[in-house]
């Protein structure tokens, strides 16, 4: 009973993991956030760098989504916004060209230090990403209050929508 009990919960919490903690599980590809590293930061890896307005950070991998319904990122800056805006680009296939402008989802109000999601089902991407995504992107949408601002990426991952039990309860943004 158990291991029963067990293998439900692995499988409610199982996603696909593009970034976290130094880990890669997609091939991050030619971005235009020039200068990105990993950084250590209160003993966690971030990936980031020195950005401004349109950087975007682009990934190539393998995302069976048919059982996944979010792609969930937590991003941290060094301005002093207290939000900014981002948008993000999902495609069913691989992708190493500049993107269209007038596509992706635009996701506003984005904490700094705070996980935010989106639904990968939304009417914005194509509709074949609600069973499989080969291409992710997210890109910094607004001008940050300093000239000079890093911001570091982290747990970029799809998941399954978490069980909520009231509407406040969860800080993901459903865009």
């Amino acid at each position: 009973m158990k291991v029963i009990f067990a293998i439900l919960i692995a499988n409610c919490l199982g996603g696909e993991i593009v970034y976290s903690n130094k880990e890669r599980g997609w091939e991050l590809n030619d971005s235009a956030i020039i200068d990105y590293y990993d950084y250590e930061i209160d003993g966690r890896y971030w990936l980031g760098g020195e950005v401004q307005r349109y950087d975007t950070l682009k990934f190539n991998g393998y995302a069976n989504t048919v059982e996944l319904d979010q792609l969930c990122w937590t991003a941290q800056w060094t301005s002093e916004d207290i939000s900014l805006k981002f948008k993000v680009r999902m495609l069913p296939y691989e992708f190493r060209d500049d993107e269209i402008p007038n596509t992706g989802l635009v996701v506003s109000g984005v904490s700094n230090n705070t996980e935010t999601c989106v639904n990968i089902r939304n009417r914005v991407f194509d509709e074949e990403c609600g069973s499989i995504v080969k291409y992710v992107s997210i890109q910094i949408y607004q001008i940050s209050t300093n000239k000079k601002t890093y911001i570091y990426f982290n747990d970029i991952k799809f998941i399954r929508k978490r069980l909520e039990i009231d509407s406040n309860s969860s800080s993901s943004n459903e865009d």
